[in-house]
């Protein structure tokens, strides 16, 4: 394969540092934020941080779903 490169980073450096920097505010504000104190985790809220999680699933899996139909013969519906 010479000359293919799926994502060069020479073009798009500032996507990277974009990527980067949103992990790393999403860490430091689940951390500084939402996680502030330790306390005990009651049955509830490990089922709607679970819902939670779901929910982010499911939607990159709708997104997949939409933006891979037909790119690739096993995918297509």
């Amino acid at each position: 394969m010479t000359g293919v490169s799926l994502f060069p980073f020479a073009e798009y450096w500032w996507f990277y540092e974009a990527f980067t920097l949103f992990i790393l505010g999403t860490l430091a504000l689940d951390l500084g934020i939402f996680h502030r104190r330790a306390h005990k985790i009651s049955a509830r809220e490990a089922i709607t941080w679970s819902e939670f999680g779901l929910f982010w699933l499911s939607s990159s899996l709708v997104f997949f779903t939409l933006t891979a139909r037909g790119s690739s013969p096993s995918i297509r519906a």
